[in-house]
């Protein structure tokens, strides 16, 4: 069974306008793979060639007016097959909390569901010797791609997008043991991989902000970047961090989002005019059209 047939709808934000695909499309792969988490592939040939790290996909439950909203999903990975030039597939990391996801993790493969996408803007191809990620719980998700793009074990979208990073570090925390899912596919991609955990069953025990500034003196000044994705006060504590010491930081938000296209305007954030820590000019930005990826120096944390 094949994707449906291409629906093209344009967006536009501050920068540019982008396109998006939407349809229906068939559920290839789905498994759980850590307590309440799922890993789910998707067939949709269109998104998989164009997406980058750190953009999004909405989904939707196919014939059903409850939930009646999509939900948006970071994208995991992309999917080669064979000799396939371009990725035809799309991996998805999820948990299971919200009354659409649970749903979600019932379906099987063979099965069809809503998507549109790609949202958002991804992180910035890293233009640094060393690149550090930063994830709690499931924001680690769009790192798997990030990395493979960085130590230019793959490459994304349908535009060059050259790095120069030598070294990657992931540095991600979970409440305890069950929560952590499989990180074996970053070390194949040659990231090294820091554990922690608040319970200490797995790992360093304690908070993942507890081992960056360890891993942050590692580096000379203006060798390093940071990109982090995860709980709000873990991201707040990350980019403080990294101010303190001229790191650069960028974060990708998690907003609860209803159209993933801009229109509604429920996913905004508070972002200064300037990466001036200072200034007090600020507005609101949707993070589904501008970012969801932003510089930390200019996001104002609640």
């Amino acid at each position: 069974m094949a994707s449906s047939p291409p629906n093209d709808i344009s967006i536009k934000t501050k920068k540019k306008a982008s396109y998006v695909w939407s349809g229906t499309v068939r559920i290839t792969q789905h498994e759980k793979i850590a307590k309440d988490t799922y890993h789910i592939r998707l067939e949709c040939p269109t998104i998989a060639s164009s997406a980058v790290p750190g953009q999004f996909v909405m989904m939707r439950l196919p014939g059903r007016e409850s939930p009646l909203l999509g939900r948006p999903l970071a994208l995991h990975d992309t999917v080669r097959h064979g000799g396939e030039a371009t990725a035809s597939e799309i991996d998805i990391v999820y948990i299971a909390l919200g009354r659409m996801t649970r749903i979600l993790s019932n379906f099987q493969p063979g099965d069809s569901i809503e998507v549109w996408g790609p949202l958002g803007n991804g992180f910035p191809p890293c233009q640094v010797p060393n690149l550090v990620l930063v994830s709690g719980g499931i924001g680690y998700t769009p790192f798997l791609a990030v990395t493979k793009e960085a130590l230019k074990r793959c490459s994304y979208g349908r535009t060059s997008r050259e790095t120069r990073v030598e070294k990657v570090v992931l540095c991600h925390g979970v409440r305890s043991s069950e929560y952590l899912p499989d990180l074996t596919p970053f070390s194949l991609a040659g990231a090294e991989v820091l554990i922690s955990s608040e319970d200490g069953t797995v790992g360093q025990r304690g908070l993942v902000t507890e081992m960056l500034p360890e891993v942050l003196d590692r580096y000379q000044p203006n060798s390093a970047c940071v990109f982090c994705c995860g709980p709000e006060a873990m991201m707040r504590v990350v980019a403080e961090m990294c101010a303190l010491r001229g790191v650069p930081c960028f974060v990708s938000l998690e907003t609860p989002m209803a159209c993933g296209m801009g229109i509604c305007f429920s996913c905004v954030a508070r972002l200064r005019e300037t990466n001036d820590a200072n200034s007090e000019a600020w507005d609101f930005h949707r993070v589904c059209v501008e970012g969801p990826v932003f510089d930390a120096s200019r996001v104002l944390f609640d």
